[in-house]
């Protein structure tokens, strides 16, 4: 189940305007590289294999151990 209280209070522990620039910052860049995404995946027949394999497998782990590394902090 979902705790809020405990969601709050690690999000507290970083800091409320760390925490809210740093998914303003991960928004901005998310958005550039699903643009690039979509622009690889224009390429005939391998772009649409490359897009999904290896950009927007790198895209998600770099997404997620960005977030770990902010709340190990």
């Amino acid at each position: 189940a979902l705790n809020i209280k405990d969601v709050l209070s690690r999000i507290s522990t970083v800091g409320w305007g760390r925490y809210i620039i740093f998914m303003v910052l991960l928004a901005i860049i998310l958005f550039v590289a699903v643009i690039v995404l979509g622009i690889v995946s224009m390429i005939p027949y391998v772009g649409g294999i490359i897009a999904d394999t290896i950009v927007g497998s790198y895209i998600i782990l770099m997404m997620y151990a960005s977030i770990g590394k902010l709340f190990a902090n």
